[in-house]
């Protein structure tokens, strides 16, 4: 009798572990060919998710952080109940050498300081799914592990589920996953390093010829490029080049430049100006002269993002400063004519996207 309440305990366990995959959950008695069936299960689940905005705690569609992804995917793919801590998940795992490394796999990072801080799962290919919360990117994203920011931030494999190939086999498919400085970033990594924006605003400033008041002078529309693969990921280099209508000046310009953002919240840019057209002193005839270089300088805040669909948007407030000289003598300006001419306000709104959603 104790023997048949045991068994019958045992049979409603397993029916409890299983799931609609067909998995009892038991992975030191799973087949090569179960835990190779499952490594492919949690991959594509795992798949679903991306785009998914990043929420700290968050276990579903409407928000994922990072040990949220894992832990859900795994359960819900795979029937597996792992820990739902990022350090909980690596002290309960297997951790093995970067070589034994098979898509399904979890992979931990150290974000912050020296502490593991960061999970992902590995799909093969070099290329992982987690969820970040900072960044041009953020939600649930792909990455290369061949980035600068997670090839330097990379610190252990973890396994919750059997291997599924011999180990020197695993090693041989691995010979293109280094972690020497000198390895070739991939294509996509690239594209999943680089975004694109763009900016449309309101032109004005507070002054024109000898009077101060308030003066809407034209319009913006400026095209951007980011970098985001450095290792320090709060700096973020660009290239941009602004079209600005000023006919307040009687003129169209082009400034070229390049710029350095911090945080994804100040932006710092300079370069060269292409001018059209004979510029004049806002509310007169006066001309001045275009300076090409040294051509603008300035500073743009920006608020915090927020999601529109794949889209990231947030309101910007740009200030700059364009040099214009003395139309005869090339001199520079009276100030109060330079001030009235250079600088100006621009007011409006910016939308960000990955320029790999160009691509794929």
């Amino acid at each position: 009798m104790k023997i048949f309440k045991l068994n019958i305990l045992a049979i409603f366990a397993c029916l409890f572990l299983f799931t609609s995959n067909g998995y009892c959950i038991t992975t030191e008695e799973m087949t090569k060919e179960q835990a190779k069936q499952a490594r492919e299960d949690i991959v594509e689940y795992s798949k679903r998710f991306i785009g998914v905005p990043y929420v700290v705690g968050g276990i579903s569609m409407d928000g994922i952080d990072c040990s949220g992804l894992l832990y859900t995917v795994s359960h819900e793919a795979i029937g597996i109940q792992l820990p739902r801590t990022v350090s909980a998940m690596y002290d309960s795992m297997s951790i093995v050498p970067i070589s034994q490394l098979e898509p399904g796999d979890a992979i931990f990072f150290k974000t912050v300081g020296n502490e593991i801080s960061h999970v992902g799962l590995y799909i093969g290919k070099n290329q992982f799914i987690h969820s970040i919360s900072d960044g041009p990117n953020t939600g649930v994203i792909c990455s290369s592990l061949n980035q600068t920011t997670w090839h330097n931030e990379f610190a252990a494999v973890g396994q919750f589920l059997p291997p599924t190939k011999d180990p020197t086999t695993l090693s041989s498919d691995h010979e293109n996953l280094s972690f020497s400085n000198k390895q070739k970033t991939t294509n996509y990594s690239y594209l999943d390093n680089i975004s694109f924006d763009a900016f449309g605003s309101l032109l004005w400033n507070f002054l024109s010829y000898n009077q101060m008041k308030f003066n809407l002078r034209g319009a913006d529309l400026e095209t951007h490029v980011m970098y985001n693969g450095l290792s320090n990921s709060s700096i973020i280099p660009g290239f941009g080049i602004r079209y600005r209508f000023d006919p307040g000046m009687n003129i169209f310009q082009m400034p070229i430049f390049f710029s350095v953002s911090i945080e994804n919240q100040l932006r710092i840019y300079a370069g060269p100006v292409i001018t059209f057209g004979t510029p004049v002193i806002p509310g007169s005839d006066e001309e001045v002269s275009a300076s090409v270089f040294p051509g603008i300088i300035g500073v743009a805040w920006q608020s915090p993002d927020w999601d529109v669909g794949s889209l990231k948007m947030c309101f910007v407030q740009d200030f700059a400063w364009t040099v214009f000289n003395n139309a005869e003598s090339g001199a520079a300006l009276p100030i109060f004519e330079s001030v009235c001419t250079g600088l100006t306000f621009s007011t409006g709104f910016r939308v960000t996207l990955p320029l790999s959603k160009f691509i794929n």
